[in-house]
């Protein structure tokens, strides 16, 4: 399980550069901390960075923090506050893992009183922080061995603490990437974002989620997983079917209260270089920027791989997600360049997407007739999210103030799915099957969450 993807590279760079690029990138990294214990933004920067110098090392290979401890003295596990962040902790001995609130991953040690931590995967960040004698504050500083900067005073107090569900079911951030597991009784299922989309399964005993891994690189393995006291962390290590192998932990991501996203997955609509570019995602990404609820993220497809990918991507996230799929269509499915997705694609490629508020269809007559429910409840009978879409040929220009009016009443306002077409066609006559005016009428539609064939409205 290595940290460093295809970069055939590093391996020959010169380490007077390496030492250079560690020196530059420490002192970048901890002036973020100086703005908020590092935005993602510099998070994200520093870690590619990092990897582009060959400076991330395999966790396996890293030395020790610390000597560990059975029976720590201190306790940091729980939420706490500083003048800059939130942080989570969850402590299994002297082992410590957690994230702050952009979700960057702290790892570190107990000894006594003391916590020595790192921050990051393989950044040159890292701290040691002293918890008060009353176990409800700590003190400390953050710094860089490659950094002339002075430390960074670090402190933090207790909020009232609040215990994690003893589940693995859920949203993890681990040090190889987003994980998502399922439980069912006894069986837990998942994937996770490392080398691509990668596959990982196993039984539960207890707390102890013994599994095995099939990553989308090749590499193939087992491994365990133990949950914290607290039920919002876990420890736990891998190995593959070589013997090669180390650690491997995580913190559970909680959704932001109130957040929703909506993931524009759109066709390139430009026929040639001469056309002025446009689209839907670029126009509902200025329309939902002012609304601070609303995050909205568009990415572009060109064939059935880019589609699969985006679409695996989304139960990385921890909100709820309006999936928006924008291109021509057809009754069988949607048209990119000259060529046909079926339906059947479609539903394979969200078919793990478990946190979908809403599958959108903004294309032409993708919910005509009956196909569309016949083929998602053969696909995903246990289908628990609602589709919409237009059950005829629409004008660009008409279906775009349909959809913006549509999603807007669902996003920003909170109305189910079923309300929120039935107030559109209400509210606007195009939206409806007929107009009678100059922009013919779209037959906006909704299939119900598990709705099968003739159940659509």
């Amino acid at each position: 399980m290595r940290l460093s993807r295809n970069l055939p590279g590093i391996r020959a760079a010169r380490v007077s550069e390496r030492r250079f690029k560690s020196r530059s990138l420490a002192v970048a990294a901890l002036n973020g901390f100086r703005d908020g214990l590092m935005s993602t933004r510099m998070a994200v920067l520093t870690v590619l960075a990092f990897s582009a110098a060959g400076l991330t090392a395999r966790a396996e290979d890293k030395p020790a923090s610390a000597p560990a401890a059975t029976q720590p003295a201190a306790d940091f596990s729980g939420a706490w506050e500083t003048a800059q962040s939130r942080l989570w902790l969850s402590q299994r001995g002297a082992a410590v893992v957690g994230h702050d609130d952009q979700n960057n991953l702290i790892e570190g040690a107990v000894e006594g009183r003391k916590l020595r931590f790192s921050v990051g995967g393989g950044l040159p960040v890292g701290g040691i922080i002293t918890l008060s004698e009353d176990g409800q504050s700590f003190s400390g500083e953050l710094s860089s061995p490659l950094s002339d900067l002075p430390a960074l005073a670090l402190s933090g107090r207790r909020p009232l603490a609040a215990r994690g569900p003893m589940t693995f079911d859920g949203l993890w951030q681990t040090k190889y990437g987003r994980m998502r597991l399922r439980t069912d009784g006894q069986k837990i299922t998942g994937i996770y974002e490392y080398a691509g989309i990668s596959k990982i399964n196993g039984t539960l005993s207890g707390e102890r989620f013994e599994f095995k891994y099939d990553q989308a690189d090749g590499e193939k393995g087992e491994g365990v997983f133990e949950l914290t006291t607290d039920g919002r962390a876990f420890t736990g290590t891998w190995k593959t079917e070589t013997g090669r192998g180390g650690a491997w932990a995580g913190v559970r991501v909680e959704p932001e209260p109130g957040v929703s996203w909506l993931f524009v997955v759109e066709a390139p609509w430009e026929e040639s270089v001469l056309s002025p570019p446009y689209s839907y995602g670029d126009m509902l990404r200025s329309f939902f920027t002012r609304d601070p609820k609303v995050r909205v993220r568009q990415r572009f497809f060109h064939d059935v791989p880019d589609l699969r990918r985006w679409c695996a991507e989304v139960p990385f996230f921890a909100e709820p997600v309006v999936l928006y799929i924008s291109s021509h269509g057809t009754e069988q499915g949607v048209i990119v360049g000259n060529r046909m997705i079926p339906t059947k694609t479609i539903a394979d490629c969200v078919k793990e997407a478990d946190n979908l508020a809403l599958l959108h269809f903004g294309a032409c007559q993708v919910l005509a007739g009956e196909d569309t429910a016949r083929v998602f409840a053969e696909v995903i009978p246990t289908r628990r999210f609602p589709i919409s879409g237009f059950g005829v040929p629409v004008d660009w220009a008409g279906s775009a103030i349909v959809d913006f009016t549509y999603l807007d009443l669902m996003l920003s306002r909170g109305l189910p799915a079923a309300a929120a077409v039935e107030q559109t066609k209400q509210m606007i006559s195009f939206a409806r099957p007929e107009s009678g005016g100059a922009i013919p009428g779209a037959d906006l539609r909704l299939l119900d969450a598990g709705a099968k064939s003739g159940d659509g409205k």
